[in-house]
């Protein structure tokens, strides 16, 4: 294996953009159809996917890449993702931050080596054989088991009953389980376990517990909407909070917060002495993205996304003889819990595959008071990787 300074080249500034860009792209897509809270973990879904596009080809890689915001380059894009995983993989032992990627194929189907071999180098993936065609219940059963073991029992279920069948031959996965304590924890004493938040302007406010501290931290004020950073222990990771000034300036900040004037907010951070009110809260999301995807690549391309059609072009991943493949569905689910402590997060994906031919339907101090709807991430700084992408509507 290559040293991982030696592939920092690799993961460079483009990269971390790009992977940013994607993120952002889900959020605004996801939220034109959800009104209330929103979570996930575009690196999760861009890794499954990224795996996906190692055995693409054609038109089906070209628009998979465009969406994705990865170089169409395959080879480029497995290496820089090799980085990454190596980055993430590096813990002081502050934190806990685990990865895991694996596909799940079809027993005596002929995948293409050299896609196999792709997926275990550069995404570090687990390969196993299952036989959906005659036990696919114990197949889901042994993937879920996987991914409720790499989540730490947090997602117990990622592929409900009815998302494999017979006709399934390939699901690529990955799950994320992030687990860490705040830098500065908030006293519990100064919660607030029955204080206002304003989930809507029309609506009363609901009583939720606020978190209360004051510190340093990195802050900026923006024109219509404040950020602040609150780190994690040893700073490693942080979370970033984007809160609208105006208690009814969700939709207004989330129309501003392109990928450019994120990279902006995130250059203009500076340390502060700030004054935090801030929820603690659970939430959890799940997303059937197939159709939220193919939206996606129509908006960039004018084109369905072929990669969910008979006509997809996964040649790379099929060996000879192979019967072709398409994508099927794309499963997500995510969730995280804050508290005056820190924060612990998970999110699995998982890209399951048909055969081609078949059909499946399916005061002194500044104040930064969160008692309204915002917009949150959770990064890793070393790379800078947005690990997790959220929005609090209501933490009630």
């Amino acid at each position: 294996m290559v040293a991982v300074n030696a592939l920092l080249t690799n993961y460079d500034l483009t990269q971390q953009h790009n992977s940013r860009r994607f993120s952002i792209d889900l959020y605004h897509e996801l939220a034109k159809a959800r009104h209330g809270n929103i979570f996930f973990s575009g690196f999760s879904i861009s890794t499954a996917m990224a795996m996906a596009l190692a055995g693409a080809g054609g038109q089906t890689r070209r628009q998979l890449a465009e969406v994705l915001r990865l170089d169409e380059n395959t080879e480029d894009t497995n290496t820089a993702f090799r980085a990454l995983l190596d980055l993430l993989a590096e813990n002081p032992g502050t934190f806990e931050l685990l990865t895991g990627n694996a596909l799940w194929g079809q027993a005596g189907y002929n995948f293409n080596d050299e896609f196999v071999r792709t997926c275990q180098v550069c995404f570090g993936a687990e390969v196993h054989e299952v036989d959906y065609q005659n036990a696919c219940e114990a197949a889901r059963q042994r993937i879920n088991g996987r991914i409720s073991e790499l989540t730490k029992g947090r997602i117990p279920c990622l592929l409900n009953e009815g998302t494999v069948g017979p006709l399934t031959t390939l699901v690529l996965t990955n799950a994320i389980y992030f687990k860490s304590d705040w830098q500065n924890q908030f006293d519990v004493a100064s919660t607030c376990e029955k204080d206002r938040f304003y989930s809507s302007p029309a609506a009363d406010p609901t009583l939720v517990p606020l978190m209360n501290q004051t510190g340093t931290f990195n802050y900026a004020d923006r024109t219509i909407y404040d950020v602040l950073e609150m780190p994690y222990k040893d700073n490693h990771c942080s979370m970033v909070v984007f809160l609208p000034k105006n208690r009814d300036g969700l939709a207004a900040m989330e129309a501003h917060l392109t990928s450019q004037e994120m990279d902006a907010a995130l250059a203009s951070l500076r340390p502060e002495r700030v004054m935090v009110t801030f929820p603690r809260f659970k939430q959890s999301s799940e997303f059937a993205l197939k159709s939220v995807l193919n939206e996606m690549v129509l908006a960039k391309s004018g084109n369905a996304a072929k990669a969910f059609q008979d006509t997809a072009d996964f040649g790379n991943m099929s060996g000879e003889n192979g019967q072709p493949l398409k994508i099927d569905e794309i499963i997500h689910k995510a969730g995280t819990e804050v508290d005056e402590k820190g924060t612990t997060a998970w999110a699995a994906t998982a890209v399951t595959m048909v055969r081609a031919t078949s059909f499946c339907p399916r005061p002194m101090a500044k104040i930064f008071r969160a008692d309204h709807p915002f917009v949150y991430a959770i990064r890793h700084n070393k790379s800078d990787e947005m690990l997790f992408l959220g929005r609090l509507v209501s933490p009630a």
